[in-house]
């Protein structure tokens, strides 16, 4: 007879049935939370994705140029260089919302910690969204996506240093000596110790010059094809995000590759500092300088000096030379390297250190009524270099009275001046004209023998007594030296008789001042 109800064993046996199906439902409800989770992890590491895709697309379109996105990222262009998008900086720009944890929706995953890794397919010079790889790193409580990588995690500081050796050899085997050179030198370019994403790339700079090489396995070997002018090169190598960078010195470099193209010699005068010319006259030592083309040469230059073909003394670091004698001149041009020579021109120099001569034949100078070329008025020499001579004014043309000033210039042109007077005249008029005088006949009076008869003037025999005080004024007499008598008795006095003679006179009828010494009227 079946008993209703369970035994002891049927019912372990349902307790054990059902314990089984319930530990089965509970892994099976646990793998499905654990895939739940897994999935919306994806879905956060593929928001992740699609925000960065938008951002960049923005950037490569223009559209978001302003944006500080933009601005920060410069997107790769070779497959050794990588970006970083940080899920803050896609917060921040709008791109995406803040991503709660699958795990527990009261927490936020990390925006400072989380990224998406940016790379290059390849190489190539043309950057569109296409060509670009991303890989998500989502941190999110004690989720971390496959794709985090640790070497950026872990070096964040990005410790390193960066090298440079120089060769003349691309293996690196002959190491360069730090003299100059125009061959092509070599610069390995190295980095040891810990950085952020891997070297990108390296610049090596000197002077305003620089060049930016990629990076191979944080190594890179460039070449040195340019002329480097006596300066440090240094070297910068930068990490991928272009946020560490580190710099190395590759130490003075000496480069010449600039070619002579030509070498002109010009003249001046040594101390008159006159520009002459090739076979110019000089009047003193002539400095010959050379001008190179181009003007500098970076390791220096070498001047040979020649007179007549001749060598001048040894090899010289000067670009003058003083020359004393006449002769022609020339300069061989070269480098520190005597790797190239260039000719000068020839510069003829003649030297004449003699001034001209000049002498005033009359001073002043009388014209007449004619024209006259003043020079006639003057002597001069020159010495062998010869010369010309110059009257300013040249000549007359007008009437009147002139300083001239004439000048001799030697071909050297040393000058010697005079200076003279000179002026138009004409021959003065004589006007004649008779005229008359008193002249006494003798120069003596008779005594006066009358008693009471009067005489006045001076007597030289004593027998007028030289009485003077009682002649009257109709007695007085009218000649100086001479003595007479308009009242008397007896006896003879001397007397006056009227004299001729010339008295004309030279005139200028036509105007101008008489000189009476050549009797000329000047004007």
């Amino acid at each position: 007879m079946k008993k209703n109800g369970f035994t002891l064993v049927e019912m372990l046996a349902v307790i054990i049935i059902l314990g089984v199906l319930l530990g089965l439902g509970v892994s099976a409800y646990s793998r499905y939370l654990a895939s739940s989770r897994r999935k919306s992890y994806e879905i956060a590491e593929n928001s992740m994705k699609s925000a960065t895709i938008d951002a960049v697309t923005n950037c490569l379109t223009g559209e978001g140029k302003d944006r500080e996105f933009c601005q920060k990222h410069h997107l790769v262009e070779n497959q050794y260089e990588y970006e970083l998008v940080y899920l803050k900086e896609l917060i921040d720009g709008d791109y995406i919302d803040a991503i709660r944890d699958p795990s527990d929706t009261n927490l936020v995953c990390d925006s400072e910690q989380s990224y998406v890794y940016i790379t290059n397919k390849e190489d190539t010079n043309q950057v569109n969204n296409g060509e670009f790889d991303y890989k998500v790193c989502l941190i999110c409580s004690k989720y971390k996506s496959e794709d985090c990588l640790e070497d950026i995690e872990e070096n964040n500081e990005g410790n390193y240093n960066a090298y440079c050796k120089v060769s003349y050899d691309e293996a690196g085997l002959v190491p360069y000596d730090g003299t100059w050179t125009d061959k092509d030198l070599y610069l390995t370019l190295t980095v040891d110790g810990k950085y952020k994403y891997g070297i990108s790339y390296f610049t090596y700079q000197f002077g305003s010059n620089s060049k930016k090489v990629k990076a191979l396995e944080d190594k890179v070997i460039a070449s040195l094809k340019e002329t480097i002018d006596n300066e440090e090169v240094t070297v910068v190598a930068t990490d991928g995000m272009n946020e560490n960078s580190r710099k190395g010195s590759c130490g003075i470099i000496k480069v010449d590759k600039e070619k002579i193209i030509s070498a002109k010699i010009t003249g001046k005068l040594n101390v008159k500092k006159t520009e002459i010319s090739s076979d110019e006259w000089a009047s003193e030592d002539v400095l010959l300088t050379v001008t190179t083309n181009p003007k500098k040469i970076p390791s220096g230059a070498l001047y040979q000096w020649y007179k007549d073909g001749e060598k001048i003394g040894e090899e010289t670091t000067s670009n003058t030379y003083i020359a004393t004698e006449d002769g022609t001149y020339y300069a061989e041009v070269t480098n520190t390297l005597h790797n190239q020579q260039v000719k000068t021109n020839e510069f003829k120099v003649k030297i004449d250190r003699v001034a001209p001569t000049i002498v005033v034949k009359q001073n002043p100078i009388s014209l007449g009524t004619q024209d006259y070329n003043f020079i006639d008025n003057v002597t001069y020499t020159f010495s062998i270099s010869g010369g010309s001579t110059k009257c300013s004014p040249a000549s007359t043309k007008k009437t009147g009275s002139y300083t001239v000033t004439c000048v001799a210039t030697g071909g050297n042109k040393l000058t010697a001046s005079v200076s003279f007077t000179a002026r138009h005249s004409y021959a003065a008029t004589y006007e004649s004209k008779t005229c008359t005088r008193k002249e006494c006949t003798s120069y003596t009076c008779k005594a006066c023998t009358e008693p009471g008869g009067e005489c006045c003037g001076w007597s030289w025999d004593g027998g007028c007594g030289g009485d003077m005080s009682s002649c009257s004024p109709s007695q007085e007499c009218t000649g100086g030296w001479s003595c007479g008598c308009k009242k008397y008795a007896t006896g003879v006095c001397c007397g006056y008789k009227d004299v001729s003679y010339e008295c004309g006179s030279y005139k200028c009828k036509n105007g101008g001042t008489l000189n009476n010494s050549d009797k000329m009227c000047y004007y």
